[in-house]
């Protein structure tokens, strides 16, 4: 596992953080999933499939965030696995990799109804398409939701269906027959709209989706003062990670001032600045001295040789 990939993981994790990036991405900022009712769930994705000449293939793949997630819409409440993964380059595939990551899921929702039938069904009726299916009748699995976040600040030119993984010339007939995938991608160049984040998890996007641009970081941070004032470590250490930049974390207090760590960010660049030229300067003075040194030298060797020249005249 990358370090990307175990920054995403341990910021992610959080049910705060989790919940957020959910209700932004899904619900138009709306506290839709609580993260009190958030549950963890083991991120493996593992299953066997029998292929065609009846040999077991192991399929196994890593999630980044995989939860139990209540969706309470219109008064009701809709239980489901919700699945977040972070991007820091673009994926040419990730439709077929986040289809994988379902279907995989899926597979075992059944293998564990497949299990309980197998234990529950001594003594009991059931019918033989149940039996083979290895799933009774009126038995149901969870819808599963899986969401990309992108860290990266290259606009995202990959695909965001499986119907655009496709050949353009595939009829359109053709291609109404063949069941989509779309992916969920949450860009942070793409927002605009920042109040929608309830958490500090929306300063880590805002301050991604600016970090190409000069001074965007520092010009953020000084636009809101009051916003940045006492951000969570674990995002500002996300920040420092994303953005390439090197904030101060106030590990004391478990939160830092933003604005604080900014100037004594740019206090220390400075002071390092002025070193580095001062070093420089001495450099260059040596450097100026010794070809004088070496100038003299040659000088003086030439006047030898043109002595010598003339004594041997003489």
């Amino acid at each position: 596992m990358g370090k990307s990939d175990i920054q995403s993981k341990d910021l992610l994790q959080w049910n705060e953080y989790f919940a957020d990036t959910v209700n932004y991405m899904l619900f138009d900022g709306n506290q839709v999933v609580i993260p009190e009712e958030l549950k963890e769930l083991d991120t493996t994705e593992l299953t066997i499939v029998d292929d065609v000449v009846k040999e077991s293939v192991f399929i196994q793949k890593y999630r980044d965030v995989l939860k139990r997630a209540i969706i309470r819409v219109d008064k009701k409440a809709i239980y489901a696995i919700v699945g977040i993964e972070g991007q820091t380059d673009i994926h040419y595939a990730l439709p077929v990799k986040e289809s994988l990551y379902d279907a995989i899921r899926y597979a075992k929702q059944v293998e564990k109804a497949s299990a309980s039938l197998k234990k529950e069904s001594e003594g009991e009726k059931i019918s033989g398409a149940e039996f083979l299916s290895g799933f009774r009748k009126n038995d149901k699995i969870l819808p599963i939701i899986t969401i990309t976040v992108y860290f990266g600040t290259k606009e995202w030119d990959g695909p965001l269906s499986l119907h655009k993984m496709f050949d353009e010339a595939i009829d359109e007939n053709v291609l109404s027959l063949i069941p989509d995938y779309k992916v969920h991608l949450l860009e942070p160049t793409k927002i605009t709209d920042w109040s929608r984040f309830k958490s500090d998890i929306g300063i880590l996007y805002q301050l991604i989706s600016v970090s190409n641009l000069k001074n965007g970081v520092k010009n953020v941070i000084e636009s809101d003062k009051d916003r940045f004032r006492n951000v969570d470590n674990k995002v500002v250490r996300a920040v420092n990670f994303y953005t390439n930049t090197t904030l101060p974390v106030d590990e004391e207090r478990g939160v830092t001032d933003m604005c604080y760590a900014m100037e004594t960010f740019k206090e220390e660049a400075i002071a390092e600045g002025i070193k580095q030229g001062i070093e420089q300067g001495i450099e260059q003075g040596r450097e100026l001295q010794r070809e004088e040194d070496t100038r003299i030298i040659a000088s003086l060797k030439e006047r030898i040789e043109e002595l010598e020249s003339k004594i041997n005249n003489d």
